[in-house]
């Protein structure tokens, strides 16, 4: 039986990929690759990078030290595909939450910024997750759309 925080941080977690989902899903399929202001994240990229961040946070948790490294969006042409990403890397997180013990919260782990518990680690995916969700919102206003969705 997975530990009580742990089981917060994947409903939360699970809460904030639901509405990164909802935010990907109200951006056209011809602006998933646009470029707000010539410089920026697409849609597809910011999506990507937040599988990434699943799959790292599952790895920092298991005591892995991984390597950032957003896969190539030409590796993920559809929308599909991009969710399948996505929530491939969110069940092995979640598969790695489900296996925590309270005794390992406490335990440190080496991450690429310093050290850190695997307390803290457990959030990680859901502050990276509503950050992203948060610009997939503003990309979405910048393409007009400026409606709250709801889902």
């Amino acid at each position: 039986m997975p530990i009580h925080e742990a089981l917060a941080a994947e409903k939360r977690t699970q809460e904030a990929h639901r509405h990164l989902l909802t935010g990907l899903k109200y951006i056209a399929d011809d602006k998933l690759d646009w470029v707000p202001m010539g410089s920026a994240k697409t849609p597809r990229q910011i999506a990507l990078e937040c599988a990434t961040a699943y799959k790292l946070t599952g790895q920092l948790i298991r005591g892995e030290m991984p390597e950032w490294a957003p896969p190539d969006p030409a590796a993920y042409p559809t929308r599909e595909s991009v969710v399948a990403a996505l929530d491939a890397a969110l069940a092995d997180l979640f598969s790695t939450l489900d296996a925590l013990t309270s005794e390992q919260l406490a335990e440190k782990r080496q991450a690429p910024w310093g050290e850190t518990t695997v307390g803290e680690t457990i959030w990680m995916a859901f502050w990276h997750s509503v950050y992203h969700d948060g610009q997939l919102n503003y990309i979405q206003t910048l393409l007009g759309d400026t409606e709250m969705h709801f889902e």
